[in-house]
């Protein structure tokens, strides 16, 4: 997840300098999500974040540069900050309960 977001930084960079304004979403940067990765961009003119999420990992990670545009776990522009979803641990207890969780691989 933190790579994705990395990847975005340099791609609003790329964006920003062709357009003046930063993208208000991942389509207009070009980015390609990692597997099981979801990002979701929002831009403001001078300001932009995002954010990545895990389809089985129960944490959110965001970045912001500019203005705070929502409330994210981050501490500082720039920085990459993550943290817990309770919502996302159900989900995963659900799938675990209905035997759609995917499990890793066993080693031999």
């Amino acid at each position: 997840m933190k790579s994705d977001l990395r990847r975005l930084v340099a791609a609003q960079q790329r964006f920003f300098a062709e357009n003046g304004r930063y993208a208000n979403g991942v389509p207009d940067l070009g980015v390609t999500e990692s597997p099981g990765v979801s990002l979701g961009v929002w831009g403001r003119g001078t300001s932009w974040d995002a954010r990545a999420m895990h389809m089985n990992v129960a944490k959110i990670c965001a970045i912001y540069f500019g203005d705070r545009l929502r409330d994210l776990p981050v501490a500082n522009e720039g920085e990459v900050g993550c943290a817990s979803t309770p919502g996302t641990v159900v989900r995963r207890a659900n799938l675990k309960k209905s035997g759609q969780e995917r499990q890793p691989p066993e080693m031999s």
